[in-house]
């Protein structure tokens, strides 16, 4: 009972405080001309226009005009500007502008009182012809909510006929616009006259306090209306060089009319689309404006690569008509990217000497289809500097646009990042699809960063591949057989240096001279036992180096260790036969003759394997 008292006690402080706000308002309406559109083709939006005469009655000039929003259609308000036309004694108009607001005042949690400052002042008895735009998304309901296949969708508007204002209203007149010419299935008819005319329904003109109170209900067909776009992310990509943009944006888009209800039917829906086509409620395509100048347009899905979509040219912008996999009805939801290059002429101006201004549109989304979520990313040139961002929007409903300008991106071959603009908006109307612009610095030495940095990449390339290909990295070398044999016709021709010497110190009267020279010949013979058998074995080597394909040998060369190597080993058998009569020391004078020809024979064999190594350390050289 308490309970009960207290609410009564608070609804009769509200009324008599609209009350004295009514008696304490400086101004009256004395003709309201209210248009709800109920028209929109994809998102549930509802969009007034209410075009007031109003007139100052009081000796004091007014200089404010308030707005009032509904309480319970206060959160679904996402649009709001106002425009006015003065006029003064006669019927002259003497201009109209947007008003600015100034002040907002909250009931219940929500924003209902929105107050504009008038251009000048309105002393008693002038007048202005106000315009008051508004727009309000979700604002219609499906009824019912979940339909069969087959069905069609109808929409419910539950409001007021009059409208909401601090200030009396001498005389309406309120006009209901349909999607459609089909007949509503009901609409409020309290007041007289209503009259149904094609897509249109019409109250009065009737007495302003006679509309009070009274409802403005209208259940009518609305097939197409219920898409919404989740969110919308739209990249742009600035290229100073080429004077181009390129543009990609990622949608998630859901119909969030008359759910279905039951299965899906492929078939159902084939034979309506070919009989009664402008029955469906589901969505068959979408159109996406672009740019006049866009080219290389690509459209894709979470699948891949959609074909079934057209690009044509309407006016002066062109259209990417988007057919889905399939068709969307209440309660589905579809998910694509699609992009394109365009000519950046027309959107991308030099100002001064280093100064560049961008101004691109906020979004140019699906006609009719609001945005829950704008995320829009501006890339500008790498080195860009001085950023800032001019964006105005006539709307005095909603939050303003998030603005972060201190974003970077990185791609391919950058080396500071490209300075990045991010935008971020809530509940975007197509009323809100206004251009934004980005002045920004771009030095001449900055613009040359990216070729300086190509250029600086190939260099530091060319010299890593030259370094890394004078490495050997294998666990053998192709030419170290050669090597080896070059080194051992060193050693060989170092041990018969050894005996040339031993040999000239050589008397024939003299045993100990004699005796020296075959100690020296023994050693030597020991050492060239092992030098040739090291001989024959990378002799061998070679050989089969030499039939491998690819290797750099010459058949001079081959032929020319073969015979360096017969001789050394020739020689080698004479070397034993002689130390042999040198040590024994009984030999004849016919044996010694022969010694003397083997010391000149091992002078000859010692050129020979002298110059045969000069060959192979050449060659090795070269492999």
């Amino acid at each position: 009972m308490h309970r009960r008292s207290l609410l009564v006690l608070l609804a009769s402080a509200a009324a008599l405080l609209l009350a004295a706000t009514a008696a304490d308002a400086k101004l009256v309406h004395t003709t309201v001309v209210r248009t709800v559109d109920l028209s929109s083709q994809g998102s549930r939006i509802v969009r007034e226009a209410a075009t007031a005469a109003i007139r100052n009655l009081d000796d004091t000039p007014e200089d404010t005009y308030t707005v009032e929003i509904p309480r319970d259609r206060a959160p679904r308000l996402t649009h709001l500007a106002v425009t006015h036309e003065v006029l003064g004694g006669g019927s002259e108009k003497k201009g109209g502008e947007v008003l600015k607001l100034v002040s907002k005042s909250m009931t219940g949690g929500a924003t209902t009182h929105f107050t504009f400052a008038l251009p000048a002042p309105l002393g008693k008895g002038d007048a202005a012809i106000v315009r008051i735009d508004s727009a309000f998304l979700d604002d219609t309901a499906p009824l019912p909510r979940a339909l069969a296949q087959g069905d069609r969708q109808r929409l419910l508007f539950d409001g007021q006929l009059a409208l909401a204002s601090p200030y009396d209203t001498e005389t309406l007149k309120v006009e209901v616009r349909l999607p459609t010419s089909a007949a509503p299935e009901s609409y409020s008819q309290t007041v007289s006259p209503v009259t149904l005319r094609g897509s249109t329904i019409t109250y009065g003109p009737l007495p302003g306090s006679s509309a009070a109170n009274h409802p403005l209900r209208v259940h009518f067909d609305a097939p197409k209306v219920g898409l919404v776009a989740r969110s919308w992310r739209r990249d742009v990509w600035v290229r100073n060089f080429g004077s181009s943009l390129e543009v990609e944006e990622h949608v998630h888009l859901a119909h969030n009319g008359a759910s279905l209800k039951g299965h899906f039917s492929r078939l159902d829906h084939m034979q309506a689309y070919a009989t009664q086509l402008h029955k469906i409620n589901a969505v068959m395509s979408l159109p996406v404006p672009l740019p006049k100048s866009a080219s290389e347009v690509y459209f894709r899905d979470e699948i891949g690569n959609v074909s079934t979509s057209r690009l044509a040219s309407q006016g002066n912008r062109k259209v990417l008509e988007i057919q889905p996999r399939y068709p969307l009805v209440g309660g589905w939801v579809y998910n694509w990217f699609h992009g394109y290059a365009v000519d950046g002429a027309a959107f991308l101006a030099q100002v001064g000497a280093s100064q560049y201004r961008l101004t691109v549109p906020l979004v140019d989304g699906i006609p009719g289809v609001a945005i829950d979520d704008l995320h829009v990313k501006l890339v500008l040139p790498e080195g860009a500097a001085e950023i800032s961002v001019e964006h105005t929007s006539p709307n005095a409903a909603g939050t303003p646009l998030a603005i972060d300008t201190s974003g970077v991106t990185y791609y391919y071959l950058d080396t500071t990042g490209r300075p990045t603009v991010h935008l971020r908006a809530r509940t975007v109307l197509p009323e809100h699809w206004t251009n934004v612009a980005v002045m920004y610095s771009l030095s001449p030495l900055r613009k040359l960063q990216k070729p300086l940095a190509v250029a600086s990449v190939v260099v530091l390339l060319t010299f890593l591949i030259r370094v890394l290909g004078s490495l050997d990295c294998t666990l053998v070398r192709r030419d170290t057989p050669l090597r080896r044999l070059a080194e051992l016709h060193s050693s060989r021709a170092r041990i018969l240096a050894r005996v040339r010497t031993a040999r000239a110190a050589v008397s024939q009267d003299d045993e100990a001279s004699v005796a020296a020279l075959a100690g020296t010949l023994s050693s030597a013979n020991a050492e060239l036992k092992t030098n040739a058998a090291a001989l024959g074995m990378h002799r061998q080597r070679v050989d089969e180096l030499a039939r491998e394909p690819g290797t750099v040998i010459g058949a001079k060369v081959v032929r020319a260790v073969a015979e360096m190597v017969d001789a050394d080993l020739e020689w080698a058998d004479g070397e034993i036969e002689l130390a042999k009569m040198v040590l024994t020391n009984d030999g004849t004078d016919a044996e010694r003759a022969r010694f003397s020809d083997v010391l000149r024979r091992v002078n000859a064999v010692a050129k020979v394997a002298g110059a045969a190594a000069e060959v192979v350390r050449k060659a090795a050289g070269t492999v």
